[in-house]
């Protein structure tokens, strides 16, 4: 192709898109060096934008949606991570899905929402310190103030200088008394 030998690249897109034309690469690997692209200069919408579109493409897959909503939460977006939180514990609910939307609604202050997603989390073996007092918080927000100590226990167990913990403890046993 006469036009292609011709043309001349100017950015990143360009030369994925000859790429593809070319069938040097596949069109899912395009939009994942896209992706890490603007993963790499901080541009969330485009880096949303071809997450989606591989999304699209292969909405059962798992590791899309886990690495979308990874991105978000590391980077403050909780709000707009749930969508594919809860895409990706429809798709394989698992310690990583449970821990996040359970953190995020709990973040939002909707402990209601939060309290099943960590009780589900805190049964698998990832499960923290912090996943425990997480759950305490919920618990507790929820009116339920012994295993609310149970858990903020826990999280002790597993790390017993945190000053958080100590002090929610020392705050929860205060009030029961």
């Amino acid at each position: 192709n006469y036009k292609m030998l011709n043309y001349k690249m100017n950015s990143i897109v360009d030369t994925i898109a000859a790429a593809i034309f070319n069938k040097q690469i596949k069109w899912e690997t395009a939009h994942s060096k896209l992706a890490e692209y603007y993963l790499n200069k901080n541009d969330v919408e485009n880096f949303i934008r071809e997450m989606e579109a591989i999304i699209a493409e292969r909405p059962y897959y798992n590791v899309p949606y886990r690495t979308l909503s990874a991105y978000l939460i590391d980077k403050g977006y909780i709000e707009r991570a749930i969508p594919y939180l809860k895409k990706l514990d429809a798709i394989k609910s698992d310690f990583f899905s449970n821990k996040w939307l359970g953190q995020v609604y709990l973040k939002l202050n909707d402990a209601k929402t939060s309290l099943p997603y960590l009780q589900k989390a805190v049964q698998y073996r990832e499960a923290d310190y912090q996943l425990w007092y997480n759950l305490a918080g919920a618990y507790y927000l929820n009116g339920n103030v012994e295993l609310a100590i149970s858990s903020i226990e826990r999280s002790l167990q597993l790390n017993p200088k945190n000053p958080l913990a100590i002090n929610f403890y020392n705050q929860i046993k205060a009030l029961k008394q």
